[in-house]
């Protein structure tokens, strides 16, 4: 089965006013977390302006050809600010993660994005078992939905 493959090359100037790494560089993909990293991932894979990733090759690659380099700095913010909430808002699940029949980080990752934004799948699909899937997705569905866009920069936004 193909597996999609996002484009974790390059980095990202640091976000303005972002006090988080306690580095004053360009952030990479090695930089952020598994959660946050799943995220992107989800995000990347259902696509940008509604364009889902495809296939080339025998695999899926990024929707619209961009990936995590392409970014815009103030949308790598919101994406981190809402990450460490949510984990935040979670945080009596967190150790739990990984351990037996509980899905891992990046897995949480992208089911935040795909719960939060109503697709197919996510925390309430039956990988996390109860009563940790009804509370992942409550808490999920309160951040709200959120579209990646292309800005006329190129850049990837969030909206």
């Amino acid at each position: 089965m193909p597996e999609f493959i996002l484009d974790t090359s390059g980095a990202i100037d640091r976000p303005a006013n972002y006090k988080g790494f306690g580095v004053d560089r360009a952030l990479t993909w090695v930089d952020l977390d598994a959660f946050t990293q799943g995220y992107i991932e989800a995000m990347f894979f259902t696509g940008i302006d509604g364009g889902a990733a495809d296939y080339k090759d025998g695999d899926f690659v990024e929707a619209n050809g961009k990936g995590f380099a392409d970014l815009a700095p103030e949308a790598l913010a919101n994406i981190l600010k809402d990450c460490q909430s949510f984990k935040l808002a979670c945080v009596h699940v967190q150790p739990l993660m990984g351990e037996g029949d509980m899905p891992d980080e990046a897995q949480a990752g992208r089911d935040f994005w795909y719960t939060r934004n109503g697709h197919g799948c996510g925390f309430w699909d039956g990988d996390w078992p109860e009563p940790w899937a009804d509370d992942l997705t409550q808490e999920a569905k309160a951040f709200g939905e959120v579209d990646a866009y292309l800005g006329d920069d190129g850049k990837v936004y969030l909206s």
